[in-house]
C-alpha cells in the first residue's frame, strides 16, 4: 500500500507537486509496487505500460494488471492468456504460468529453460540473460528482453 502511495506522489496525484517522476519510469519501482498492489500500475510511465515484456511481468504478478496496460498491449494473446480472460485458453494459460514459474525458479539451468520455452517461448523472458541469447541465436531471432521483474 505505502509503495503504491509513494508512485502516487512520485506521479503528482499525491499532493506532493510532483516529485521525481522519473521513479514512475523505473522498471524496479513500478514493478515493485506492482507487487505490493496491483493497481499500482497506472502511475507507471506510458513507456512501461505500453511494453509487452513488462507488462507480462506485471500480469503475471497480478491479472488485473491487464486491464491497465495499453489496449494494443493488453489484447495481445499472451497477454490475455497469461491474465486468464480468454475462458477457452485457461489451459493454455495454466501451461504458460507453470513454464515461467520452472523458469524462475531455475534461470540457470539450460534444461529447465529449454522444456519450459518448447511448452512456450514466453518463459524466456525469465531465463538467466546468456539462455535468452542463446536460445534466440539458435532460432534464428533477436534476443528477448527482460524485465527487471523477470531477472529477479
Amino acid at each position: 500500500e505505502y509503495k503504491m502511495r509513494a508512485l502516487e506522489f512520485v506521479d503528482g496525484g499525491g499532493g506532493g507537486g510532483g516529485g521525481a517522476p522519473e521513479l514512475c519510469s523505473d522498471r524496479d519501482v513500478v514493478l515493485c509496487a506492482v507487487a505490493s498492489h496491483w493497481a499500482a500500475l497506472k502511475y507507471a510511465a506510458p513507456e512501461l505500460r505500453s511494453a509487452k515484456d513488462f507488462v507480462l511481468a506485471c500480469v503475471l504478478l497480478d491479472g488485473r494488471c491487464r486491464s491497465l496496460a495499453f489496449e494494443d498491449v493488453a489484447n495481445e494473446r499472451e497477454v490475455m492468456l497469461l491474465a486468464g480472460d480468454m475462458p477457452e485458453c485457461r489451459k493454455e494459460a495454466k501451461a504458460l504460468r507453470l513454464a515461467i514459474e520452472r523458469v524462475r525458479r531455475h534461470p540457470s539451468s539450460r534444461d529447465v529453460v529449454l522444456r519450459a520455452a518448447r511448452q512456450h517461448p514466453a518463459s524466456l523472458l525469465f531465463a538467466a540473460p546468456e539462455l535468452r541469447a542463446a536460445f534466440a541465436t539458435q532460432a534464428g531471432a533477436a534476443p528477448v528482453r527482460a524485465s527487471a521483474a523477470a531477472a529477479g
